[in-house]
């Protein structure tokens, strides 16, 4: 990561030359020295990198540790000037006196002379140092070895998605795994071949076992896919680690609950849970059980590492006699956890199933699959059905392929050992590279690799050294090789998905992709796309190069969810606190936060003292604060989270925080002027500072778990605002104009994203007060309590007609205006969900004005005429 703190400390040296040219004049040639000096030391830091996470060199660890933090304090001082710059005394309002206003400029200018002084000090300083290390260099003889970096290629992302269903390589798992879940004729063999019957309906337990990164996952998404008709309610939840029995009854209520009341109406006749029930779990457990009773259940559950949880689990299940399914997804150390449960079964059945390595032709087949994503099989589409496509595929495929795929399949499996997440990660690593020449040595330097951790030990027989080369190890070789590729601005976007330790949780990609942007590790628009696009192909490289897991997609296209998987985000974690990038603190165990932090992840299930111990913290070069808290004590609602001391972290660019009862924003926030993403989840939060206007960086306000309802008016001035989402946020009654030195135009231009907002129920909309007058780049717009005889008319059809790119609407009122479905303008949008009336006798043909609709969601509306279910087809959605 030095040679990423490098890339930081270039880019913003060439945003400093660009924005402030005239600089140049007086700390100019310091300046430049720099720049050539860091871009030298960005050709040597890579490969000292590599040896730094080999381990395989002491002294090379020290010079990447001590270019790393020079690169930190040139980012330092270069981001301290721009803060300077921003709140100086050029910053503040001009005096109406002439003296005044002299005064003023003289102190401007002497101001000006000071911070720039300070900075010509500082770059001097810091060359200094770079001088220092390099004669270290020398005196200790560490030398360079240039590693060979194969260009990457991002054509591939056009056809970027995967078919996340596919189980090549897995297919006689799942026909083993389907078969324990069937018996559908009621009779099975014992071991001794005995033919008896038993009752097929009984509620059984299926175990899949193997070591993280065996494929239990991807069979568990393709049984997930495939039951979902088979099913009243099915339930696919991975239990969080640490967590407790009540936190999986009451997940899996919740789930069950939720799925069964929408697809039956069904009464919750035990209502909510009593904070003062002194037997919560059993309260639980009896709603759980009510919530499935007479209901045919799936659940896939993974985590399960006690058979205390498991008992406490069967305890909450009715066996109901119509087929019910539980699969439990096991690591490798709970296998104890599968035969116990299989205990459990009536039949006495064997419905334990272990996952192994794959051979040689299953590891090739899964690796090509991965490599050639879809190409080949869409050109199958009218050959096949989607079922019998994968074997006409492989018929095709097998008698077609070149003599050299035999070499690769060796080499694959040489490389991985038939580990399924090698091969996965290993696909992804070749996919950019050209065959054959690239492959080739790819291959072959991960093959000497696997050799070399084989020959450690010179008293064990042949067979046994190549086994020696440990399934991490080769996951290592192979993720630290995929990593190192990563260009600079990539590799940072990766990294900053260690935020999130506990790998079970889903990622939102938007969420991902905003917090990429605020830090700065987007910033070039290319091709005509926007910041939010590329960033979104940021991501779809990282899936690409399986660093990254689908886990659902949207309607509309594009990704919703997305995960690391557990065995890569170890990886991640170590090497974000090797390098500095980030300080992941768990607040039940660690309680030490660096005041160097740049960026810091909490997470801790204990409120209190989360609250105490940022409550006196300065951390100066704080860049990202990231917190998440588990609410488990009762009492904890009585600590506010105050997070005043994030005021003394002037370079801070984003702000999460996630889960508090309670929490307070300091009432000058508006000082934090490099703020950029801002995300408070808290009920209690009825209102914000009113200084939040001041944040003239702010991009992303993300306050859905609030119930704030008003909000400044100059917030709507700040003219990069691009991202606005809200539950109960109430829109002005009239944009505010934005000055003439500041560019001009209307508050909301630049907005992509507006949710959870509602008119004002007292301002009639009119041409010259309608808000969403001036938001033409609005992508999605989510909005409700729309009143038809208010905000209805004229204005509000002319603001939808300037909506061109618009492709997502939620709106919610009285009355659906006419315009919202026949709108001409609204060609772009792909997902629609209405709550009103409509007057359908107006509606035309719905397909010719929407040509690009996936889906129509109607709820409580009135009845809908033939015609249009049949123009909707599959897309309407009635709920």
């Amino acid at each position: 990561m030095a040679e990423s703190a490098v890339t930081a400390a270039l880019s913003k040296l060439g945003e400093l030359a660009v924005s402030e040219a005239k600089i140049l004049l007086q700390v100019g040639d310091d300046l430049v020295l720099l720049q050539d000096r860091l871009e030298w030391l960005q050709a040597f830091v890579r490969d000292a990198d590599r040896k730094r996470r080999a381990g395989t060199d002491g002294l090379t660890r020290v010079w990447v540790r001590q270019t790393r933090d020079v690169a930190f304090e040139a980012e330092d001082a270069l981001d301290d000037f721009f803060h300077e710059e921003v709140v100086g005394p050029k910053g503040h309002g001009c005096c109406p006196s002439w003296k005044k206003l002299r005064r003023k400029y003289l102190t401007c200018l002497f101001a000006e002379v000071v911070v720039r002084y300070g900075l010509s000090g500082r770059i001097k300083t810091i060359k200094s140092r770079l001088e220092q290390i390099s004669e270290n260099q020398k005196e200790y003889q560490i030398q360079h070895t240039p590693s060979v970096v194969l260009a990457s290629s991002t054509t591939a992302i056009a056809a970027w998605r995967d078919d996340l269903e596919n189980a090549v390589g897995f297919d006689q798992d799942l026909k083993i795994v389907k078969q324990m879940m069937a018996h559908k004729d009621g009779v099975v063999y014992d071991i001794w071949g005995s033919r008896y019957c038993h009752n097929p309906d009984h509620l059984m337990f299926i175990s899949v076992v193997g070591e993280s990164g065996a494929g239990k996952n991807t069979l568990a998404k393709i049984i997930n896919s495939e039951m979902k008709s088979e099913t009243d309610i099915l339930v696919w939840y991975n239990m969080k680690p640490g967590s407790r029995e009540i936190d999986l009854i009451k997940e899996l209520y919740f789930r069950a609950f939720y799925q069964r009341a929408y697809h039956q109406r069904f009464p919750d006749n035990h209502g909510e849970h009593d904070q003062s029930d002194p037997e919560p779990c059993y309260h639980y457990t009896v709603k759980l059980h009510h919530a499935l009773d007479g209901a045919r259940y799936l659940l896939i559950l993974g985590g399960i590492s006690s058979k205390t949880v498991f008992n406490s689990l069967r305890a909450s299940l009715p066996d109901n006699d119509i087929g019910s399914r539980v699969i439990l997804l096991l690591d490798s150390e709970n296998e104890e956890v599968a035969w116990h449960a299989n205990s459990m079964n009536r039949d006495g059945i064997n419905r334990v199933h272990l996952l192994t390595r794959l051979d040689r032709a299953r590891s090739g087949q899964l690796f090509f699959w991965k490599v050639l994503r879809k190409g080949h099989q869409e050109s199958l589409q009218s050959l096949a059905q989607r079922r019998s496509e994968n074997y006409y595929y492989w018929w095709v495929f097998w008698n077609t392929r070149n003599p050299k795929d035999d070499e690769y399949t060796e080499l694959v499996h040489d490389i991985t050992g038939g580990y399924p997440m090698a091969i996965v990660l290993l696909a992804g690593l070749v996919r950019f590279k050209e065959k054959p020449v690239e492959w080739d040595a790819v291959l072959q330097q991960l093959k000497s690799g696997t050799q070399a951790g084989g020959n450690n030990d010179n008293n064990i027989n042949q067979q046994a050294a190549g086994n020696l080369c440990s399934t991490r190890r080769r996951m290592e070789m192979i993720f630290w090789t995929s990593f190192e590729e990563l260009p600079n601005d990539l590799r940072s976007c990766f990294l900053y998905l260690a935020f999130c330790p506990n790998s079970s949780r889903l990622l939102l990609a938007d969420q991902i992709v905003r917090m990429w942007i605020a830090e700065g590790f987007i910033n070039n628009p290319c091709h005509g796309k926007t910041l939010e696009e590329v960033g979104h192909d940021y991501l779809k490289e990282l899936v690409l190069r399986c660093l990254v897991e689908v886990v659902e997609m949207k309607v509309g296209g594009g990704i919703q969810f997305v995960r690391v998987h557990n065995t890569l985000m170890g990886f991640l974690q170590w090497e974000v606190r090797e390098s500095g990038f980030m300080e992941i603190i768990n607040i039940v165990h660690d309680v030490r936060v660096p005041p160097t932090a740049r960026r810091l992840s909490v997470q801790s299930d204990n409120s209190r003292r989360c609250a105490t111990t940022f409550a006196k913290k300065k951390l100066p070069k704080l860049r990202s604060f990231i917190c998440r808290i588990i609410n488990k004590e009762d009492n904890d609602a009585q600590f506010s989270h105050d997070l005043d001391f994030l005021l003394a972290s002037k370079f801070i660019r984003v702000i999460s925080v996630q889960g508090p009862r309670r929490c307070k924003l300091p009432d000058n926030i508006g000082d934090m002027i490099n703020l950029r993403y801002l995300r408070i989840d808290c009920f209690a939060v009825m209102k914000l500072p009113r200084s939040i206007s001041g944040l003239h960086n702010l991009q992303t306000l993300d306050i859905r778990n609030t119930h704030v309802q008003e909000i400044d008016l100059d917030f709507w001035k700040i003219k990069t605002l691009r991202h606005v989402l809200a539950s109960y946020l109430t829109l002005p009654k009239k944009m505010p104009a934005i000055a003439e030195e500041d560019g001009g135009g209307g508050g909301g231009s630049e907005l992509q994203t507006l949710h959870g907002v509602k008119p004002d129920a007292s301002n009639k909309w009119t041409a010259e007060n309608c808000p969403l007058n001036k938001m033409t780049s609005l992508e999605s717009l989510e909005m409700h309590r729309f009143l038809h005889e208010q905000h209805a008319g004229y204005a509000f059809d002319a603001a939808l007609g300037n909506m061109r790119l618009l492709g997502h609407l939620i709106l919610e009122g009285d009355v659906i205006p006419l315009s919202v479905l026949m709108e001409q303008s609204l060609g772009s949008l792909k997902t629609m969900a209405l709550r009103g009336e409509v007057n359908w006798n107006d509606i035309g043909d719905l397909r010719h004005v929407r040509p690009n609709l996936v889906q129509l969601k109607l709820h409580d509306i009135n009845v809908v005429p033939q015609r249009i279910k049949h123009q909707l087809g599959k897309i309407l959605i009635q709920g």
